[in-house]
């Protein structure tokens, strides 16, 4: 990578505390009220320690220099000669600098220009004699920027630059406060332990230790009823703390987490972790106790990563939604989730904000840039997902516009290298796709699109772009001159011939602003109805009927529009919306319900006095209209009225029934966006407002152009507003305003931040701006060139290439893998890291605070027992020893309190480091050994002296001598036989010729070993096999004993031995490979793919021997367990395996039915041998391993499903599913009963109290612990809860929605049985009701795979804290009408019997009866169980022999032919119990 890309991608505020302090100190002294200084105008003294004060140190150095040389100030005084020389006055020393690549050479365009001493210096310009200074301030010049000082000061916006803080260029005050509370909140962070979006003891944790932290969160919870939040936070938040929570929340937090009370929690935390701290006479440090609340706050707060939003927060978001949007739902879940008020909902926005990367948290985001539906987002999103990819955490430090510029800077910069290309077209897929399935290309997905759907968006994409700038081109053609033609006639018919072209442009310009902003309001131009309205001005002197086109196009606004789109689905409601081209807005205006068209005719008097007649004049109305802004394409202002007239523009764009749309979109199953951009209606709406509303008035223009005396440019005025159309698609946002400004300083600034904000932008400024004063765009010169970048470089080839070795529509971080690959050629950026001295542990993501290596040279033990020690493969970590000489028991150190904290470690053996300071004192020189040989065991003897010695070669290769005594009764005798160099040695001090108590060993010449520090971990797995506990235990086993034989040790956990020496030494040690299987003893294992299966099933038989199956798993960091699990030693496969293998082929195997059990049962009876099972498997395409679940190894049928069978034997269904149905014969609600079994019920109520009747039967729940009550709401039996489900599922793939297929248009779905709940109204109430839940209905099954927002709004699910135990249950949140329909009942439609058997015998009778439904169809069946919707919970009012827990307010209606929708039978109040009368058809077949 280039140095300036590589220094571009590592920028980060300060990273030394002080530092930060320093800059914080500095800013609060600087700003006051109403301080709005421009940051160009103050000079800023960095420490001369900071990461900036050492790299400007040479610079203040030459500078201060400079300026006390008299004959260097002369020279600046001198006025400068013009060359006249025919080849330059420097001309020697160019070609001398040019032959000799020197920094003087090639020279820029701008030239470096520096300031010293007053006078502005091109460095270049300055003669030999101070090159050598120059050089350095050549240098400065490229990494800081003009603007240093001799006095050590920095111009302040070059620092801000410099360590890439937001803003960066503040003027105002709102800009200089919210710098400052970004570096308190960055201050905040660094405290917690975070560099990124990582935690600093994430490494020290793992899943398990986030476990017990969780265990530790829901026994608080449970004490207290509250979140952890709540808990940590105090009840009731003053004034200030408010205005903290807003601004400063990370701050805020770290300081409450010190509390006394705060602390307390923490303790319990360590306490359960076992971390040092939990005994007795241990303090863990307050820094870590923090930090472990605020892991424990995180884990409260996580998103699930298995959910089923396809974004890194887990929320829903509207394709075309503003990102403040977003802030705001974010609120108000955690509002919901958690139960906290608007204040603690902030605090947790700030967790999350911390924890996760995601575009959203970039602070200078427009609020004009919609979700997904613009190619601005695309390169936004993916300047986003590259950065992370790159550098994990540097996003945060990234302005809108560099991450808008960077793919295409990234691109530009490496168009030979294919693996950044890959790694570019990597960060651009997933978003790419994102925008096509918002336009409507292709269905939404929650799994992979195929390869080729990213294909078509990538295309897709690319031709809009390239359309964009050819429209934005062509609006600026400059119309036929009059003078050019011979008549009148020649003229008109060339200017006519000529407007087509700016028209189409307009055109496509209209387009692509409807599709980037319709979705926001919900438009279809698919299918709604569409009218265009425009507003003009009344004619006052002017009857009805000597009205012209001429005269009311005279007065017409042609910069904004009306849109009336009307849902056929809902013909009643119309909405109204306006769109503004040049100030690009499109905005709802639901205030509005309906317009006046035509105006006003009123009958006045006309004439004079003395002969007066009447006529008939057309009158505007007041009308909430910004006049100006249609008028001249400001931006709209709100609360805005006029006197206007509103007239239809062309025809109405009729409404499209489901029966008359294209046959792709009538068979459509998965939900669709609207295709607002390429659809043939989106395209004619377009054509018809740019012909009938083009932004010039077509006859004002003929006859402007026919008068004038010069050329004239009609989109001059039209491209020097671009704050619209350069948002839309060129690759940068904000510099745009400073470009059309008009103001040179702020050209001038605009040009800067289009292409010098980050660096490498070596694009020439002259070609982007022409002109001081004004932008315009004319016949032959350059003003603005939109450059786009062209992605044609992602090939098939390509796209194929970076799918396979990562999904690029997984999350942001998904991409690591893949750009630490490409990582491994950027030098620069891994120098600079390994400067900081920073560890990359893992996954690469994470920096940790307290793994920061030391200088050895310069390191001193704290205490007694501290020393340098390797963790996690970083050497010089410093440890501290809380335990005895005996017993030891090694902790990390705290690099802020100096305490021990975190985990046990222990010493396993290791290669001895000659940078130890418990070493190197004692190394001798080398000429002590010179001319002398080593024995085969590694020693050297001087026999004039009787002295031995050995050559050590430590980890990073450096060589020392030492003296040494042998100790030979230390010989390890088991090992004898494997080498003659096995045995220890202890070191002598060559000062006194006295031993010291180190003991060193050797098993091979060169390399000797002693006890240092590694990691402990390792869960236990079972026996057989070579495991992470099996490493660990003949570890320790080998250090107390290491006279037990290698044979004995793998006889005693039944392990073949040659298994275990892949792992261990003979000797007793670890080997590389037993050291690396237990380092990643607490890691997460990487998931068994086909490609490792197909990689060892590749290996030759003889190094699969040798390799072994666990040696395979230790190298590929699989479990050994799962990866025996899947193939054999010879490398064929095993059932997991060949399923594996039939799902990365994307082949799908044949349902397993019970005609297969039974064919097999009746072939297996007549053999009574299971030989042929394998085959009859293949032969019937079944999965092995679902086969495996249902007949054993031997052949026979397990007992369960012997008897599942037996029931699906029996006439129909009803026996084996007692499945929910609609009552038949009643319409009133039950009463309580005595008896225990419900019976036929009997009404107390009269007719108008008539309540729905039984549909539905209970769920048992496994009821909770005491301790976990309230807390655990995970419904039973598998059960799994998705209010996005669809509402008719296909049984094979659950995403796929049968709904419209199946049902037909939706306008013409009815109640096909209600229930009987009209019985008791009257014909006229009954069918007003009937129509009202009709439409109820419709917009259910409209919004289908959305309802989520909708449910959640209105019911939760909790375990009830009164009456009889029931598990969960269904509470209405908000109060419910009678009548009111709740939802559908969704799941997977089961139109046969055969098909509902086939779910049952894969799952069992009692989970697929209890969420299962009858529809109006005979034998069609709904059936929830693991995916429907909440409503799928709620409880019956009375099971049989428990207490009777309320009446029902719940009832059913059947709705089309399998349809299922629930309806509130009275009115339900907020915080009451939904209850569904599940009737006494259900309980006698229901068995325990």
């Amino acid at each position: 990578m280039t140095t300036g890309l590589s220094t571009f991608y590592n920028k980060t505020p300060p990273r030394r505390l002080q530092d930060l302090n320093h800059l914080i100190d500095y800013l609060h002294a600087l700003i006051g009220d109403n301080f709005n200084t421009d940051a160009s105008q103050l000079y800023y003294h960095p420490p001369i320690g900071s990461e900036l004060g050492r790299e400007c140190k040479e610079a203040f150095r030459v500078l201060r220099k400079l300026e006390e040389d008299e004959d260097f100030i002369t020279d600046l005084c001198k006025p400068k000669k013009p060359d006249h020389s025919p080849l330059g006055n420097d001309f020697l020393y160019d070609f001398v600098s040019f032959q000799i690549s020197s920094t003087r050479t090639p020279t820029p365009v701008p030239a470096e220009v520096f300031t010293i001493a007053g006078h502005s210096v091109t460095l270049r310009d300055v003669p030999t004699y101070w090159s050598i200074d120059v050089d350095v301030l050549l240098d400065i010049h490229r990494k800081v920027g003009n603007g240093l000082k001799s006095d050590g000061s920095v111009r302040f916006d070059l620092v801000l630059a410099y360590y890439s803080l937001v803003p960066s260029r503040p003027a105002a005050f709102a800009d200089w406060q919210r710098l400052l509370h970004n570096l308190v909140e960055h201050r905040a962070l660094w405290l917690l332990g975070h560099q990124g979006h990582i935690s600093d003891l994430e490494h020290l944790l793992g899943a398990a230790g986030d476990e017990t932290i969780m265990q530790v969160v829901r026994q608080i919870e449970a004490e207290t009823s509250r979140c952890l939040l709540a808990n940590v936070v105090p009840l009731t938040l003053n004034t200030k703390l408010e205005a903290f929570a807003k601004t400063t929340p990370i701050a805020l937090l770290e300081t409450i987490l010190q509390s006394a009370h705060n602390q307390q929690l923490a303790q319990r935390i360590a306490t359960g972790l076992n971390w040092y701290g939990a005994e007795q006479n241990q303090n863990c440090p307050t820094s870590v106790l923090t930090k472990l609340l605020w892991r424990a706050l995180w884990l409260t707060v996580k998103p699930d990563p298995h959910g089923i939003y396809q974004n890194e927060l887990q929320i829903l978001i509207e394709s075309g939604c503003a990102y403040s949007s977003i802030h705001k739902s974010l609120i108000k879940h955690f509002q919901r989730s958690l139960a906290v008020d608007r204040s603690l909902a902030l605090l947790a926005v700030a967790i999350l904000k911390s924890h996760v990367a995601c575009e959203a948290w970039v602070q200078d985001i427009p609020d004009d840039l919609p979700y997904a539906t613009s190619s601005t987002w695309v390169n936004f999103k993916s300047g986003f997902i590259l950065a992370e990819s790159i550098a994990p955490g540097s996003s945060r430090h990234m302005t809108f516009e560099q991450l808008l510029n960077l793919p295409a800077e990234h691109h530009r910069t490496y168009a030979d290298d294919v693996e950044q290309q890959r790694l570019v077209a990597a960060a651009k897929i997933r978003p790419t796709v994102q925008w096509a399935a918002a336009m409507g290309l292709f269905g939404m997905r929650h799994d992979a699109h195929p390869i080729s759907e990213i294909e078509l968006a990538l295309s897709t994409l690319e031709q809009h772009e390239q359309t964009m700038a050819a429209a934005t081109t062509n609006l600026a053609l400059t119309p036929p001159s009059r003078f050019r033609y011979e008549s009148e006639a020649a003229f008109d018919e060339a200017f006519h011939a000529w407007l087509s072209t700016p028209r189409a442009a307009y055109k496509t310009l209209i387009k692509a602003l409807l599709a980037q902003y319709l979705p926001a309001c919900r438009g279809h131009l698919e299918t709604d109805e569409v009218t265009v309205y425009s507003l003009r001005l009344p004619l006052h002197d002017t009857q009805v009927e000597h009205e012209n086109k001429a005269d009311t196009d005279a007065v017409r606004a042609r910069c904004g529009f009306i849109l009336r789109m009307i849902n056929p689905t809902y013909p009643t409601k119309s909405r109204y919306i306006e769109v503004f081209p040049r100030a690009g807005v499109v905005r709802l205006r639901s205030d509005i319900q309906s317009l006046r068209i035509g105006g006003e005719i009123k009958v006045e008097k006309i004439g004079s006095s003395s002969r007066t007649s009447r006529g008939s004049f057309r009158k505007g109305t007041e009308l909430p209209f910004d006049w100006e802004a249609y008028r001249d394409g400001s931006k709209p202002r709100d609360q805005q009225h006029a006197t206007l007239i509103v007239e239809q523009v062309g025809d109405t764009f009729a409404a499209v029934p489901i029966e008359q749309r294209s046959p792709d979109v009538a068979a459509r199953t998965r939900p669709f966006a609207a295709n607002n951009l390429t659809s043939a209606r989106a395209d004619a709406l377009a054509g018809m407002i740019a012909r009938e509303l083009f932004f010039k008035d077509e006859s004002a223009l003929l006859e402007q152009t026919r008068k004038a005396t010069r050329s004239m440019d009609i989109g001059r005025d039209f491209l020097e507003d671009l704050t619209f159309w350069g948002k839309m698609f060129v690759p940068f946002w904000g510099s745009i305003d400073d470009l059309t400004s008009g103001d040179p300083k702020r050209i001038e600034s605009g040009g800067l931040g289009l292409f010098t904000d980050i660096v490498s932008f070596a694009l020439p400024i002259g070609k982007y701006i022409a002109g001081c004063t004004r932008l315009a765009t004319q016949a032959g010169k350059i003003g603005i060139r939109l450059a786009l970048p062209r992605f044609t470089s992602l090939t098939r080839t390509l796209v194929i290439s970076v799918i396979q070795e990562v999904n690029p529509l997984d999350s942001v971080l998904s991409l690591l893998r893949l750009g630490r690959f490409t990582l491994r050629k950027i030098g620069a950026a891994t120098m600079h890291q390994a400067r900081r001295a920073v560890a990359h542990l893992r996954d690469g993501t994470i920096a940790a605070h307290h793994l920061m290596a030391v200088d050895p040279s310069s390191w001193v033990p704290r205490q007694p027992g501290d020393r340098l020690c390797t963790v996690e493969g970083i050497a010089n970590i410093p440890m501290r020893n809380v335990g005895s000489v005996d017993a030891v028991d090694y902790r990390l150190i705290d690099a802020l309190s100096g305490q021990a904290f975190g985990p046990r470690y222990r010493e396993p053996l290791t290669v001895v480091s000659n940078n130890s300071p418990l070493l190197r004192r004692y190394a001798v020189e080398p000429q002590w050994i010179s001319g002398l040989k080593a024995d085969s065991r590694g020693i050297f003897f001087r026999p004039e002296y009787n002295q031995k010695f050995i050559c050590n070669v430590d980890e990073q290769g450096t060589i020392a001598v030492y003296q040494i005594r042998e100790n030979s009764y230390g010989f390890i005798s088991e090992t004898a036989q494997t080498g003659e160099n096995s045995f220890s040695v202890v070191l002598v001090n060559p000062k006194n010729n006295r031993d010291l108590s180190i003991n060193l060993s050797s098993v091979r010449p060169g390399h000797w070993y002693t006890n240092e520090i590694r990691m402990r971990g390792g869960a236990p797995d079972g026996p057989g096999e070579v495991t992470p506990l099996i490493l660990k235990q003949w570890s320790q086993f080998s250090e107390l004993a290491l006279g037990k034989a290698i044979e004995d040790f793998a006889k005693q956990h039944r392990l073949n031995r040659a298994d275990l020496q892949q792992y261990v030494h003979a000797q007793g040690q670890l080997t590389p490979l037993g050291q690396q299987v237990l380092d990643r003893a607490d890691t997460a294992r990487t998931a068994v793919t086909f490609e490792n299966l197909d990689r060892w099933r590749a290996l030759p038989q003889q190094d699969r021997n040798s390799l072994t199956r666990e040696g395979f798993a230790a190298q590929h960091n699989l479990d050994p367990k799962e990866f025996i699990a899947h193939v054999e030693t010879d490398g064929s496969f095993k059932a997991r395996g060949k399923v594996l293998e039939k799902y990365a082929s994307n082949q799908v195997f044949t349902p397993l039915e019970p005609r297969h059990l039974e064919q097999w049962q009746r072939r297996f009876n007549a053999t009574r041998s299971a030989s042929s099972m394998n085959s009859f498997i293949e032969e019937n395409n079944l999965n092995p391993v679902l086969w495996s679940t249902y007949v054993n190894d031997r052949g026979v049928l397990r007992s369960a499903v012997s008897e599942c069978l037996a029931l699906m034997g029996l006439s129909g269904s009803d026996v084996l599913l007692a499945r929910k149905t609609l009552p038949r014969g009643t319409a009133i609600k039950s009463v309580p009963v005595q008896s225990s079994l419900p019976t036929t019920r009997k009404s107390t109520r009269t007719a108008s109290q008539a309540t729905a009747g039984t549909s539905k039967r209970a769920r048992i729940e496994n009821a909770p612990a005491d301790d976990a009550a309230g807390e655990d709401l995970t419904p039973s039996l598998g059960h799994k809860i998705n209010n996005n489900a669809p509402i008719l599922q296909d049984p094979t793939d659950l995403r796929v929605s049968l709904t419209h297929k199946l049902e037909g248009a939706i306008e013409k779905i009815e109640i096909t049985d209600s229930n009987r709940f009209f019985a008791h109204l009257s014909e006229t109430r009954a069918k007003t009701l009937a129509r009202d839940m009709t439409e109820d209905i419709h917009e259910w099954i409209e919004e289908e795979g959305r309802h989520h927002h909708r449910l959640s709004e209105r019911f939760e699910l909790r375990r009830p804290v009164d009456g009889p135990e029931r598990g969960l249950s269904v509470f209405a949140k908000v109060e419910i009408n009678p009548y009111e329909v709740l939802g559908p009942y969704s799941g997977k439609l089961h139109r046969t019997v055969r098909s509902l058997d086939a779910e049952i015998l894969e799952k069992s009778n009692l989970q697929v009866r209890t969420f299962s439904y009858g529809t109006k169809t005979k034998n069609a069946t709904v059936s929830g169980h693991g995916n429907s919707n909440i409503l799928s919970m709620i409880n019956a009012p009375e099971v049989p022999g428990a207490a009777r827990t309320g009446t029902e307010n719940v009832g059913a209606i059947y709705v089309g032919k399998y349809m299922v929708f629930l309806v509130a039978w009275e009115k339900i109040p907020a915080g009451t119990e939904l209850l569904l009368d599940y009737g006494p058809a259900y309980w006698p077949t229901l068995t325990p």
